[in-house]
């Protein structure tokens, strides 16, 4: 049976994502892909490290009995890797070197910087390059893989998920209302240090306490939104910027992030 080799490309740590609709994504390209190359031996290719959109590519391809390859660069070395059915081929040094190999096949290793042990260590490797691209999410490499693809006139399955928001939830409330949260809505809770934050919000079930949140407050640029759930008392000067919003159930919380994270 003539072999199609499939790359899959998608969304890796440290992006957070929704992994049921990827993975129902991913079912939705295998059976296209099984539609558009009928008695073919399905291949798929990914990035050989077994986190992200790649592990699940991976472990649905084992299930539906695919073989699978992989090519990825040095620091994958970083991660586990997928066991896969073909010796995976690691070249370069930073992510994104390996793309020329991905794409285009190991004699494409020519345009990598690689050592010429590498060379004559992947000479003969059944990798002739990807024949169609699956794309889950919307990660720059991933685009530009899939764009170099699709100049070649080769199909393509785009799927645009977004990665989730990120929230920082002010650490003045147990754990398990930041899981709560991520449970309603698509997003990223940070509980730590603000850094790239989408929305902010915070809980306080008592009289609220400024001195405890007061640096917090003071820093939110206003054009990001403060939701503020279930608070007894709140200052009516910060109740007055246009960015604060006061909250009461869960639902209602929900609503207020999705409108905000849409």
């Amino acid at each position: 049976m003539k072999p199609v080799r499939i790359g899959v490309a998608g969304y890796c740590p440290p992006t957070k994502y929704n992994k049921n609709k990827a993975l129902q994504y991913l079912e939705e390209a295998f059976d296209k892909v099984e539609n558009d190359f009928p008695d073919r031996e399905i291949i798929i290719v990914s990035g050989v490290t077994n986190v992200g959109v790649l592990a699940q590519a991976y472990a649905l391809a084992t299930k539906k009995g695919y073989k699978t390859g992989g090519v990825t660069s040095e620091k994958a070395a970083e991660y586990e890797l997928f066991s896969t059915t073909e010796k995976p081929i690691i070249v370069g040094k930073e992510w994104g070197a390996e793309s020329p190999v991905f794409i285009h096949g190991i004699d494409a290793i020519k345009d990598v910087d690689v050592d010429p042990e590498k060379v004559f260590e992947y000479s003969g490797h059944p990798h002739y390059g990807l024949d169609a691209m699956i794309r889950i999410g919307l990660g720059p490499q991933s685009i530009r893989e899939t764009n170099m693809l699709k100049s070649m006139g080769k199909p393509t399955y785009e799927f645009d998920l977004p990665k989730f928001k990120k929230v920082f939830i002010g650490d003045w409330k147990p754990e398990s209302y930041y899981e709560r949260i991520s449970e309603i809505a698509d997003i990223e809770v940070d509980i730590r240090k603000p850094k790239n934050i989408d929305v902010y919000a915070g809980f306080v079930f008592h009289e609220y306490n400024f001195s405890l949140e007061k640096n917090i407050i003071s820093n939110i640029p206003e054009t990001k939104p403060f939701i503020f759930f279930q608070i007894k008392r709140i200052p009516e000067k910060l109740l007055e910027k246009p960015n604060v919003y006061l909250i009461q159930d869960m639902e209602e919380l929900h609503d207020t992030l999705q409108d905000y994270l849409e």
